[in-house]
């Protein structure tokens, strides 16, 4: 694998310009993995390139002053049981411990469609701060199976690995069945998981709830939100400019922000027609979420002070009464648009 920068903490990543309660977490989508469909050795699949890109990103959405960042198997979603699978499990683990050694953000496991226990034994043998359970209880339907609630397996799990649930903690998501309310769902949850726990001993931490729900958007910009003791973070199905302005609030209240999440687009799901997103386009977002400023003027204020820079250098070296030493390769400054990649190839673009 090439070298790569080293990546920036969060204290040293680009500071917002006002003081933030809330939480912009991003989340960053693995390659293929070993045993899923999309794994193809011959057509290039390799760990090194899976390596690789994860390093990308994960430097991208960290400069960007990304709060935290979920690691996800997207990619391997078309296999409901890629999660059972040896080489998978040991690919996932094998990418986390090597960026939880390069970057001080927080980092959370998603092994996806939902296998939360396989995500815990991950997050011990890497260092990570905590995990993701899809479905924590009830059901949901999916375009390929019928999720079922990990509850009893993810509590179990912790009793097996000897780890206390209050070490790492879960970010579980919350969707509504038909017919059923955002807060409803959120009581339900809450209310399983507290009677689970008193009943077996260990009870789960459940650090955020993530809302799979924007449609609640009123036509001034707020959003409606359930009540709960516990913070809440907000998943945009389908990000766009005006659902990212309406989220900007939640930034200030306390609410978090995932971006990212939405399903990428494979050969395997070439009819799904969800918004692909990459680290370029959730950097952007997160950035925009954490300053206030959005892309187009972070770009067009990068552009202007580039522009001013070459023609400061173009007057100095008019203004030269001497001629220009041979072997000078003064440049212009470098951009400063926040979104450069700093030299990284090939960085946004789908394999």
């Amino acid at each position: 694998m090439s070298p790569k920068p080293p990546h920036p903490s969060t204290e040293t990543a680009e500071n917002p310009t006002q003081a933030q309660t809330g939480l912009v977490v991003a989340s960053l989508s693995l390659l293929p993995l070993p045993g899923s469909l999309g794994w193809q050795p011959q057509h290039g699949s390799s760990l090194s390139a899976i390596m690789d890109r994860a390093e990308q990103e994960c430097y991208a959405l960290t400069s960007a002053g990304v709060d935290t960042i979920l690691l996800t198997n997207d990619w391997d979603m078309a296999a409901p049981n890629t999660a059972t699978v040896a080489p998978m499990v040991a690919a996932f683990t094998h990418v986390a411990q090597q960026l939880r050694k390069q970057t001080q953000t927080p980092l959370g496991i998603s092994v996806l469609p939902n296998a939360p226990a396989t995500a815990l034994a991950i997050a011990i043998a890497t260092g990570c701060q905590f995990i993701h359970a899809p479905v924590l209880v009830g059901q949901q339907p999916t375009a390929t199976t019928l999720l079922t609630g990990q509850l009893h397996a993810l509590t179990a799990a912790y009793q097996q690995l000897g780890t206390q649930p209050s070490h790492i903690p879960v970010w579980a998501s919350v969707a509504p069945a038909p017919g059923q309310t955002m807060q409803h769902a959120v009581d339900t949850l809450h209310h399983e998981v507290t009677h689970h726990g008193a009943a077996t001993g260990t009870q789960l931490v459940i650090d955020k709830l993530l809302l799979h729900q924007t449609d609640s958007i009123h036509p001034d910009g707020t959003l409606a939100l359930p009540h709960s003791d516990t913070p809440l973070v907000i998943t945009p199905s389908q990000p766009t400019q005006s659902t990212l302005a309406a989220l900007q609030p939640c930034i200030t209240n306390g609410t978090g922000v995932l971006l990212g999440s939405a399903f990428r687009r494979t050969p395997l799901h070439a009819s799904d027609t969800r918004p692909a997103m990459d680290a370029f386009l959730v950097e952007q977002w997160a950035h925009e979420l954490k300053t206030g400023k959005t892309i187009h003027q972070a770009t067009a204020d990068a552009g202007n002070e580039a522009i001013k820079a070459l023609k400061a250098q173009e007057a100095a070296q008019h203004n030269k009464t001497t001629p220009t030493p041979e072997g000078d390769t003064t440049e212009p400054p470098p951009s400063k648009c926040p979104f450069s990649k700093l030299g990284l190839p090939g960085f946004g673009k789908k394999p």
